[in-house]
């Protein structure tokens, strides 16, 4: 009964969001109750996604990687971009980081940028960190503003946009097992084969 509360709740929220134009512009998106499983969050993060943010624009962000580089979302416009969002205390996070990192080795040469924004800032992701846990991304700190405006709902999730900064897909993490980086390859990979 709960799951049918929460599932109505998010539809209707999604409905109002959509009669306002904005697609991201959902307020109070409700939290699943204690007890719910990783399978009840990704039918929730599903439904999010097919029901309102599909082929929605992305919001707009203008940030600076751990590396000094300018990245503004808009102006990327004609390439895939695939956004990661993560953070160091992540287990599913760290665990997806080999599987992403063969999609940055694979695509190398397309008209792909990959990002990757983390909740935590500089100091906490610096050179220990990736020397241990290595990310071939564009690295933004800092990204809890930018997290917030794409209604990020649990951690790891990973958009996909096409070269018109279109969201494609929504895809979440969730496994700690060696099986995390296959899963998470293959998920972005048939999404960024149909896009180019």
């Amino acid at each position: 009964m709960k799951t049918k509360i929460i599932l109505i709740t998010l539809i209707l929220l999604c409905k109002f969001a959509l009669t306002q134009n904005n697609c991201f512009n959902i307020v109070n998106l409700p939290d699943l109750p204690k007890g719910f499983t990783h399978e009840d969050t990704i039918k929730r993060d599903s439904l999010f996604f097919e029901t309102t943010i599909k082929n929605c624009k992305a919001p707009n962000f203008k940030s600076t990687t751990i590396d000094g580089k300018q990245i503004e979302l808009e102006k990327l416009n004609g390439k895939v971009v695939v956004l990661n969002f993560w953070f160091k205390e992540c287990a599913p996070c760290i665990a997806e980081m080999p599987g992403l990192n063969k999609l940055v080795d694979e695509y190398s040469s397309k008209n792909i940028v990959f990002i990757s924004l983390s909740r935590n800032d500089t100091t906490e992701i610096n050179n220990d960190f990736f020397s241990q846990h290595p990310l071939k991304f564009e690295i933004i700190p800092n990204c809890v503003k930018i997290a917030a405006d794409y209604i990020i709902l649990g951690w790891p999730t990973t958009y996909v946009l096409d070269k018109k900064g279109r969201v494609k897909a929504l895809i979440n993490g969730g496994r700690i097992d060696e099986t995390a980086g296959d899963v998470i390859y293959n998920k972005i990979k048939s999404v960024i084969d149909e896009l180019l």
